[in-house]
């Protein structure tokens, strides 16, 4: 059983170190995560577009979750890496903000909290039509910043790794797996 679960990590991008105690380190990769100011994020154009809890699943079979901006510096950061590397106002990417639960009453998928932080576009957020309650990012007046949309539309993902993790498999009798987080200098 230990070795599936093994197996299925591997899959999922865990790296599986096992050991001779019951209780097994498992690592995650943070290869495919660039370190933007003090947090890690997964950006590729390449990837497919998906809608908003799409996006959210694959940024959790990462090791990760949608990003959470939490400060001004953060944006700005995110901001002039994406124009750096020539997303353009076409290019549309998700963030773990949203008001589903109560209509502009903004969290984090992440961490179920109010957001700290926003930089809305003009006149946003607008719930046009009564439908937008996810968070993305676009290219307006020089500046990526946020807008409210549908979270059925496709746009690109951005994943955050803020912390590097530990996971442990217990190995005795039910199989647990424990979550770490610690600070990844």
């Amino acid at each position: 059983m230990r070795n599936l679960i093994a197996l299925i990590l591997l899959f999922t991008g865990f790296e599986v170190t096992l050991s001779q105690s019951t209780t097994r380190s498992v690592g995650c990769k943070m290869d495919s995560f660039v370190k933007i100011g003090q947090k890690y994020y997964f950006i590729r154009k390449e990837t497919r577009k998906t809608n908003w809890f799409n996006a959210q699943n694959e940024c959790l079979t990462m090791g990760g979750h949608l990003a959470s901006i939490e400060s001004a510096e953060e944006m700005e950061a995110l901001s002039k890496y994406l124009m750096a590397k020539g997303y353009t106002k076409n290019d549309w990417f998700w963030v773990a903000g949203n008001d589903l639960g109560n209509n502009r009453e903004f969290k984090s998928i992440a961490t179920g909290k109010h957001l700290p932080y926003f930089n809305w576009s003009d006149k946003q957020p607008d719930n046009k039509g009564g439908t937008e309650h996810c968070i993305h990012l676009w290219l307006r007046d020089d500046e990526f910043s946020m807008n409210d949309w549908a979270c059925t539309q496709k746009a690109h993902a951005i994943c955050e790794k803020p912390y590097k993790c530990d996971c442990f498999l217990n190995t005795g009798g039910e199989t647990i797996i424990d979550v770490r987080f610690t600070e990844n200098n």
